[in-house]
């Protein structure tokens, strides 16, 4: 059911397409919209719901459009949802901060030529329409206006400073991007290039609204912004196993009914974690969430990876990395003592981890390179940590991932909660965002950048770090560029997490999970038969998703007995 889904959130697109053919396409196919996911809106009622009938935008209305805008069109969804923290004076008042994807792009000349640089990057990014759009709300609805490319003052939107050269600087940036408000009578983004940097590099620091278009569309942005690389020049995009995994029918089966469950109401009543070392205490107001700690680890070799990988029978690249992860969170608990260890461990406990899954359907090979905007799920799931051993942290990584390709989950979960936001009351709303902020312990990120050097501008581009702004007390990126891979994180001062202790944790649990693969003796190390059909599973899932189907073959038969 799920087979138009794309789980592959973080690869840049095509393999073989140039920057310059990025571009292209993301100029041609986007300036010839003129509605967003149209859709989506047909038949959608007025009332006090978030998202109102098409013809909101009246008469009346048109007349308070700025005479510098070329379009207008309606938002979609999340993109309404994502620009309310900047049009909705409900949300300010609330204090629910935009939600920012933040790119660094670290070049290894210290001091490069800011006019230049800003010229280049105008003109690349305002062949893009949503960076000369801006958001406005009007009637309780979201629009998303084009404005004329020259009408944007790319001094305000791309500026230049000289590196403080402080410890912490970064981590300030951070944390300042991720509690900002933006002039919402400007398109909602800002690059700040800071030269000669205390390790002898320049920065090229990328803040953009969630609202323009969320990671996919980030990286695909990311991407139309470098330079061509040289004629024959090695230019290949990484992909991830896409191919659902062989499963026995039983599984398949169990797969489906916990799918069912968790796509249709599991996802809206997770419970909150329990309180832990990694996550800001309930007591504490998530007002105060402002100040960001960013560290990362060393660089781990892309071909060490796969060499793993290669070992472990059908596992790629991402098992590996949420392996590392699994056993980097466990072995940080196990240093602080965290008592939430023990109920883990009797299993009468769990703690859990948000991704983000891209949703565009693949049907098309080039749409998820023009597609931009939001189209995305938050999917929460249990962190893995029961294992045996290193290697089984891999396996129960795999699994869990492995589910999703074959279960309903993530189709019906993304028709049920679009329907729900299309009901939601602008409070509601407002009080499901927080909720849902407080409910895991950790988001996670993947993103796979280019495995070849770039430049941007003929400035070569050593490294690159991207994350997103969150609520949370942890958030966890990993992103290979270049043949290398790190994990950053960027953790709340409210968790009052030990960050050198989290890297040295992370660091010592892909050591000990690289000792372990080597020095298995066996040439190919099989994955192990892993299945649902556990009294804990059987005994959850099973009687509520009967409960489910019996309440909702029961709604049928009433209305058709009132018809």
């Amino acid at each position: 059911m799920n087979k138009s889904i794309n789980l592959e959130m973080f690869s840049m697109g095509d393999s073989d397409i140039l920057p310059s053919e990025q571009r292209q396409r993301l100029s041609t196919e986007l300036s010839s919209r003129t509605v967003e996911d149209g859709k989506e809106f047909d038949g959608r009622r007025r009332k006090s719901s978030i998202l109102q009938h098409e013809e909101t935008l009246a008469d009346s209305e048109i007349s308070s459009i700025s005479s510098n805008v070329i379009s207008t069109r309606r938002a979609s969804i999340l993109t309404d949802l994502f620009a309310r923290s900047s049009t909705s004076d409900s949300f300010m008042e609330k204090n629910i901060k935009p939600t920012v994807i933040l790119a660094l792009l670290y070049f290894k000349e210290s001091n490069p030529d800011a006019t230049q640089l800003r010229k280049i990057l105008g003109q690349r990014l305002l062949d893009i329409p949503r960076f000369s759009s801006i958001f406005r709300m009007e009637n309780n609805v979201v629009y998303c206006d084009s404005i004329s490319k020259e009408s944007v003052d790319l001094e305000h939107h791309i500026r230049c400073v000289k590196s403080s050269k402080e410890d912490g600087e970064l981590s300030k940036l951070i944390s300042n991007a991720s509690t900002e408000w933006w002039d919402a009578s400007r398109p909602l983004w800002r690059f700040t290039l800071i030269t000669n940097m205390k390790d002898g590099r320049s920065l090229l620091f990328c803040k953009i609204d969630h609202a323009i278009g969320d990671g996919v569309a980030m990286l695909a942005v990311l991407r139309s912004l470098l330079d061509d690389p040289p004629a024959g020049a090695k230019q290949s995009f990484q992909h991830r196993r896409a191919a659902p995994p062989p499963l026995h029918w039983s599984h398949k089966a169990m797969c489906f009914i916990c799918g069912c469950y968790e796509g249709i109401i599991g996802w809206a009543i997770k419970p909150k974690d329990p309180e832990n070392g990694l996550k800001i205490p309930s007591d504490k107001s998530l007002k105060d969430a402002t100040e960001k700690t960013f560290t990362q680890t060393r660089i781990f070799l892309l071909k060490e990876i796969k060499e793993l990988k290669t070992k472990l029978r059908s596992s790629s690249v991402n098992d590996i990395m949420m392996a590392v992860i699994t056993i980097g969170i466990r072995k940080y608990l196990q240093h602080k003592n965290d008592p939430v260890l023990g109920s883990i461990d009797k299993g009468t406990g769990s703690l859990q981890g948000m991704i983000v899954i891209n949703t565009r359907n693949v049907a098309k090979h080039d749409q998820a390179v023009t597609n931009l905007g939001n189209d995305f799920l938050g999917v929460s799931f249990e962190l893995p940590l029961q294992y045996s051993d290193e290697i089984d942290a891999v396996w129960k990584s795999k699994f869990i991932v492995d589910q999703w390709k074959i279960s309903p989950q993530l189709f019906l979960q993304k028709k049920f909660s679009v329907r729900l936001l299309q009901m939601l009351p602008e409070s509601a709303l407002i009080n499901a965002t927080i909720e849902s902020i407080r409910k895991p312990t950790c988001m996670i990120s993947n993103v796979m950048g280019p495995d070849f050097e770039c430049t941007l501008g003929n400035h070569v581009i050593d490294d690159i770090n991207f994350l997103a702004s969150s609520g949370l007390g942890l958030y966890l990126g990993i992103l290979s560029y270049n043949q290398k891979v790190r994990i950053s994180f960027a953790t709340d001062k409210l968790a009052n997490i030990d960050s050198s202790l989290l890297v040295e944790c992370m660091e010592k649990a892909y050591d000990e999970l690289q000792y372990a693969i080597i020095n298995k003796p066996n040439e190919f190390i099989e994955p192990p038969h892993m299945t649902l059909f556990s009294p804990k599973v059987v005994g959850y899932y099973l009687p509520v998703f009967l409960a489910v189907v019996a309440a909702v073959l029961y709604y049928i038969a009433q209305s058709r007995l009132m018809e």
